[in-house]
Formats: structure tokens, sequence, C-alpha cells
């Protein structure tokens, strides 16, 4: 709160601000996710294809997709990904991505709590098993926020694509459908027997043993209406933070200091996030997107949060790849254009939006239109220049970008 407590406290209002932090903090303790900013990408997709202001040459005439397609075929696999992948890959590198993905929500890999049946969660929750909280945690996290997505590609869209990247949309949505099965089967489950698995949380929480977090983190979700939990989450998270420099703990510490009233604890705030950043690529994307918008008392910045954007972009993140597409140098630019939407096609083969909130075939299916309009506008100079960019960016950071998204598991692209 922003002075002294009152003599006489608002208990409802007190128990709605509680709510509204504890739900921001347990939003802090998921994974970065990129933001659906499909707006944003159509008008970055309609600006490439405009043509460049000022120009005095000529305009280059139009290509005929036909021929766009035969030069596309010339293209070497490294220069250009959607000759680099099959659709039996693409299927392939998404299955062991969503994989890698429920093991981190749920559990280290090869551990037996991990992606587990109910009845096996509530005996590992009684044995005091910490990855079975863990795995509880995810799992509320992972069915709460089951969203109803689109289970067909835009039709109209498709028709758009040539025969080869056709058959990668319809392969990444075969693969999304199937993840999207297992995840249903999954969370119904889970809401059968929800209330054992809550009752089995509470007794693991209050366990001598517990890990700290864990039962932090199930006070959060089960009880966030809890008096004096602000309070405590604050000292526990700082505690947990000097003890384990753990990213969960950090993340939802660094915003808990920039909601906090004062200037010191604000500073400390921003310090913290921005050490976040510089120590784990994991948490770029989330530092970018707590700078661009702000929170609490940090307000927006614009100046700082565009290097951090841009770095964002290069490790992959949707939203950051976005607004380097918006930039009005790279919509003037079509070979930059061409570079920046092949960069997250060669990403989106490994697997690396499977756990976004919207269809990661629906992102594929705009960058494949994008590069396809983009072909036909390319010179011979241009598609040299945009794939050696492309290649550059794949070189640099390639391997980093798919560790810190998780979709680092070996690929399976076509020589």
């Amino acid at each position: 709160m922003r002075s002294s407590p009152p003599t006489r406290i608002n208990y409802p209002v007190l128990l709605g601000v509680v709510a509204l932090h504890a739900a921001l903090f347990a939003w802090a303790l998921r994974p970065p996710r990129p933001h659906d900013n499909a707006p944003a990408r159509r008008a970055a997709a309609t600006a490439t294809a405009a043509p460049v202001p000022g120009a005095t040459a000529p305009a280059k005439p139009a290509q005929d997709p036909d021929e766009a397609d035969d030069d596309d075929a010339d293209r070497a696999p490294a220069d250009d990904p959607r000759r680099a992948f099959t659709p039996q890959q693409w299927r392939r590198n998404h299955a062991t991505a969503a994989q890698a993905q429920d093991q981190r929500l749920y559990g280290a890999p090869g551990n037996r709590a991990a992606a587990p049946t109910p009845a096996a969660l509530i005996q590992a929750l009684g044995r005091g098993e910490t990855a079975a909280a863990t795995a509880a945690a995810g799992l509320q996290e992972d069915c709460e926020a089951l969203a109803a997505l689109p289970e067909q590609v835009d039709a109209v869209l498709l028709q758009e694509l040539d025969a080869r990247t056709q058959a990668l949309a319809r392969a990444s949505l075969d693969a999304r459908l199937q993840r999207l099965a297992q995840r249903r089967q999954r969370c119904a489950d889970w809401r059968a027997a929800r209330a054992a698995i809550d009752a089995a949380r509470r007794a693991y929480a209050a366990r001598s043993d517990a890990d700290a977090f864990e039962a932090l983190r199930t006070q959060l979700q089960l009880e966030p209406n809890t008096p004096g939990l602000l309070q405590r989450l604050r000292d526990e998270l700082q505690a947990l933070w000097q003890s384990q420099s753990q990213r969960r703990v950090g993340r939802t510490l660094a915003l808990q200091l920039l909601a906090d009233d004062g200037d010191a604890q604000n500073a400390i705030g921003l310090r913290l996030l921005l050490q976040l950043a510089e120590r784990d690529d994991a948490d770029v994307e989330f530092v970018a997107a707590v700078l661009a918008q702000g929170y609490g008392h940090l307000p927006p910045q614009p100046a700082l949060a565009a290097s951090w954007q841009r770095r964002a972009a290069d490790l992959g993140a949707d939203a950051a790849i976005d607004a380097q597409l918006a930039q009005a140098e790279v919509q003037t630019t079509p070979a930059q254009a061409w570079a920046w939407h092949a960069w997250r096609v060669w990403l989106n083969a490994h697997g690396c939006y499977v756990d976004t909130p919207r269809a990661d075939d629906a992102l594929l299916i705009g960058d494949l239109g994008a590069l396809r309009g983009l072909d036909a506008r390319l010179d011979a100079s241009a598609r040299r220049d945009a794939a050696a960019a492309y290649r550059e960016r794949v070189e640099r950071h390639g391997a980093r970008a798919r560790a810190a998204r998780g979709c680092d598991a070996e690929p399976g692209e076509a020589g």
C-alpha cells in the first residue's frame, strides 16, 4: 500500500489487492511466453509489401509466383529454412520440443513425478517429494492457461502457399492437434481429481521438510487471499533469492520490489531485473516485456527496452521479432524483412513456439506467406543479402536462441 496502514482496515479491498498481486506473482513464476501480436504482425507484413518511399529507380516488375517457386527450389537448405526441413522432421522436432516443455513444467527429465497421473501425484505428495509439488503447480498453471485454439488452418492463407510449404504448415497443425489432445485429457483428469490433489498439496506445504518455494507457490495458487501473504511473500522471496538465486524466485522478487513504495526498493527491483537478463538468456524476453510495458512504480522505459527487445528478437522472441519487422528501416528493406521472417521459420521448425498461447502453425503460415511475397520483390543481389543475413543470424544466435526457448534437442534437418 502507498501509506502506513490505517487504524481501520478495509478487508474486502485488501483481499482484492492481495488476490491481484498473487495473480501477478503467479504469472511471474511461469516461463516467459511470447505475446500474441497478430495485428502488429499483419501490419508489418502489409508494410513490407509497400513500395520504398522516395525511390527514384523504376520499380522492379512483380515476379510471377511460379517463377519465385522455381528460384526457391535452387536455394540451398542453409539459405532458406523452407528447404531445410521435411514435414516428417518438422513433426519430430515439435514432438521433442513439447516433451522437453512438459519436463520443464512437471519436473526434471526422467523424474517419476513428471506429468504423472492424479493418483501417482497424490501418492508422491504424501511422501513429501518436492518434484511432485512442482508437477502439481505446473499442472494447475497449464490447465488454467489451456485456451480454445483453432483446430484448422486458415484455408485462404494456406492456398497462397506452394505445395512444399503447405505440407510444412499441415505438419505443424497435425503436431499441435496431437499435443492439444494430450493436454485436454491430462487436464480433464486433473479437474476430476482436483479436490484430492489440492488437499494433498496443502498437506505437503504444511510439512516441516517441504521445499520453501513450492510451499509458498502452493499458498499463492490455493490460498491467494490469505491476510499477510504479501509481507510473507516479500520476506520469503528475499530469503530464497539469497540462498538459491533461482530464476523463478528472482522474477517474482523483482516484480515485488517494483510494486513496493519507496524509490530505493524500486531501484533495487530494476537492478535485479536487469541482472536476471544479463545472467540468463531465458529471462531476456520477460525483462524486455516489463521494460516496454512498465510495472508497479516503474513506468515504461522505451529507450532501455529497445536494446533488450533487439536482443530478445535475436533469441527468438515472437513479439520482439514483430517489433523489428515494424521498424521503418526493415519495412523499407525487403532483404532485412525476409531474413527476420526466415529466422522465425527456422525457430518454428525446431519447435521453439510449441508453448505459445496461440497456434504456432498460424504463426508459421503468416511467415511463409510473407516470405513468398518478399521473394517476388528481391532481385538477385537482394536475395544474396537476405540469405547472408539469415545465415549469419542462425550461426550467431541459433544455438543460444534454442537453448533459451527450450527447443535445443537435435533437429532433423535436410541436407
